[in-house]
């Protein structure tokens, strides 16, 4: 028994095929530590990050699995020196991704508790 639809909504499967095609590149590009730099390390992070965000939509209980890999990629941020996320407004959800006042984002972030966090 499957719990999601047999067919995607316009573009998605595509998108996600490409997206698949492009990270494997990625790995390919990337076989030793000196293969990156910390704008493309940063880079990938928010890729995976906006993944993860799209992610939390293909099923109701998709979000606390996905909640737990967004504190892990703010722990690796953390680690390697790099900035946190930036705030954004993800538009026409009335959600944010990035650190709120709060201290907690749409990934959980920052907040043991997880959860999104309204604008």
């Amino acid at each position: 028994m499957t719990l999601l639809p047999q067919a995607a909504a316009p573009g998605v499967a595509e998108t996600a095929a490409e997206l698949a095609a492009r990270a494997a590149e990625l790995y390919d590009l990337t076989a030793v530590p000196e293969s990156w730099s910390a704008a493309a390390v940063e880079d990938a992070i928010d890729a995976v990050e906006t993944v993860l965000i799209a992610l939390q939509s293909s099923h109701r209980h998709a979000g606390p699995h996905v909640m737990w890999m967004g504190f892990s990629l703010t722990d690796l941020r953390s680690a390697l020196g790099l900035p946190p996320r930036v705030k954004v407004l993800l538009p026409g959800t009335g959600f944010t991704k990035g650190p709120s006042k709060a201290g907690s984002d749409i990934l959980g972030a920052g907040d043991p508790a997880g959860g999104a966090v309204s604008s």
